[in-house]
Formats: C-alpha cells, sequence, structure tokens
C-alpha cells in the first residue's frame, strides 16, 4: 500500500487576519503539520493548563494578556508579527472601546498590515473621521464647493481648512467621491467593503461622535432645526429583534427620502438608537 501523501499546510500571513481566534486555530494547524509543533507542546513550555488553549480557541474562554505574553515565545512568530497578535487579541477581547480603537489605530501604522488590508484602512479612515461622511454628503447640495473655505463656513468652522483639504483629496483617492471631466463632483453608489471587526469598531467609533454631536444640538441649533425623540418603554429582551426591525425600517424610508430629494440644502445625520436602561434580573439558578 503506498504511504499517505502529507499535504503541506500554506504559512498563514498574520497580517491578513482582523481575529485573533482564527488566526491561532489555523496558525496552530500550520505549526502542527509543518514545524511538528503541538498545541500540547506549546501550553506545556508556556506552563498553562492543558485544556485552556482549546476552550480559548473554541470561543468557551477568553485569551488573557497574561497568556499570550507566556505564550508568545514559543510561537515562532517575529517581532512585528507578535505584536500585531497582541493587538489582534486587544481587539477582540477589551471591554473598553477607547482601548480597542487604539490598538485598531496602531495596527493601521504597520506597513505589513497596510499592504494586505488597504480597503480596511479607507472604511476606517472614512468612519472615524466624521467630517469625511458629511463632506461626502455635501457634495449632493446644488452649490457645492470643494474649496476648503466654503466647506468649512458649511460646517460651522468644526474642523480646520487643512482638515477639509486632506477630506477631499482623501474621498477623492478612495472612490468615496468622483470627479468627471469637467470638474464636476458626484457621490457613487458604493457600499462600505470591510472585514466586520474593523468595521465594527469603526461604525461604533462614528455613532459615538454623531451622539455627541446630537446633545450638543440641544443647546446650540434652533428647535425649528432639529428633531430629537425618544421613547422608554419595558420589553422583553427577546423582543429587542423586533425593535431593530422598527428602526431598520425607518431608516429604509429615510434612505429613500434622501434618494428621492432635489435641491437638498443641508446635510443632516439621523441617529436612531436602542440601549438599556436597566440591567436583566440573574437568576439563582443562572449564576
Amino acid at each position: 500500500m503506498p504511504a499517505k501523501k502529507i499535504i503541506s499546510k500554506q504559512k498563514p500571513n498574520i497580517f491578513e487576519y482582523v481575529d485573533h481566534i482564527l488566526f491561532l486555530n489555523d496558525w496552530f494547524d500550520y505549526l502542527k503539520s509543518e514545524e511538528r509543533i503541538s498545541m500540547r507542546t506549546i501550553s506545556e513550555k508556556a506552563q498553562l493548563a492543558i485544556g485552556y488553549l482549546p476552550m480559548c480557541l473554541g470561543g468557551k474562554r477568553v485569551l488573557s494578556s497574561k497568556a499570550l505574553l507566556k505564550m508568545a515565545p514559543h510561537l515562532k512568530l517575529n517581532g512585528s508579527e507578535q505584536r500585531f497578535l497582541e493587538l489582534l487579541v486587544i481587539v477582540g477581547t477589551s471591554e473598553n472601546p477607547d482601548t480597542r480603537l487604539r490598538a485598531v489605530g496602531d495596527m493601521t501604522k504597520l506597513q505589513a498590515f497596510k499592504k494586505n488590508n488597504y480597503k480596511e484602512l479607507e472604511v476606517y479612515k472614512y468612519l472615524t473621521n466624521w467630517y469625511y461622511v458629511a463632506i461626502r454628503e455635501m457634495v449632493a447640495l446644488p452649490d457645492f464647493d470643494p474649496n476648503p473655505e466654503w466647506i468649512q463656513g458649511r460646517l460651522n468652522g468644526r474642523i480646520s481648512l487643512a482638515d477639509c483639504e486632506e477630506a477631499i483629496r482623501f474621498l477623492v483617492s478612495s472612490g468615496f467621491v468622483i470627479v468627471d471631466t469637467q470638474g464636476k463632483y458626484s457621490i457613487p453608489k458604493l457600499a462600505l467593503d470591510c472585514k466586520e471587526g474593523i468595521y465594527k469598531l469603526s461604525l461604533g467609533e462614528f455613532h459615538r461622535q454623531m451622539f455627541k454631536f446630537a446633545a450638543e444640538s440641544i443647546e446650540n441649533i434652533p428647535r425649528a432645526q432639529r428633531s430629537i425623540a425618544g421613547h422608554t418603554v419595558a420589553i422583553r429582551l427577546e423582543d429587542l429583534g423586533k425593535v431593530t426591525d422598527i428602526l431598520n425600517d425607518a431608516i429604509g424610508k429615510l434612505h429613500l427620502l434622501g434618494q428621492n430629494t432635489t435641491n437638498p440644502d443641508q446635510v443632516y445625520h439621523i441617529e436612531l438608537a436602542a440601549f438599556p436602561l436597566t440591567q436583566k434580573k440573574v437568576k439563582k439558578d443562572d449564576v
């Protein structure tokens, strides 16, 4: 009987990943196949419980920074790869949104990440700078002028002239805005293309910025120019999906309103949100 052919595993490129669990699962498969190093061996060298890593990689436990520090020297990763793995773990496990966003910011500075994730970088930059989104929508105004002074004036001086200039350059170079041969600006039909982890973090930061402006508008914007409404109600957690459906339906109608509006004269951001004000009571049997 002929010997079974061993299929070599391709070495995973950590800089193509945005999820530390996916990477580690692929990396341990590679180490076992090509380096003959098992997860058990690494656990023993790192002085970790034998069942700890399998539980982490199976989503049953959270990989701690302390465990990562013990394990990293035995993973056969170089310095920049180890640093990137640390950042991936922070993005995937930290409860603090500012900490996660800083980690993503550090990831975007690495050349190897830029090379493999340029689309994710574009979406990250677009969403974490609220005025990029606002200026893109301003292109739909009949009197739009790409001059930084005009943009700054319409944004009530919230950003500098340098920021206005950089925003226009970015929007055009990244394809978020199109300029034709006659110099006319327009907005293409473009869906954001990004891996879920970075997209979610970037979108979360965008909403945080918009919530801040919404709160400020109560004091700074005349009532006739704003609409802020909300409703507090007691529901079951399982009914949150119904709430989400209602909000999504409203967003869809707002999208159609924008598409069918001719000669718009303002850019508005409409923020719909649903979040708990209470904590669900924990039964004794659930503890």
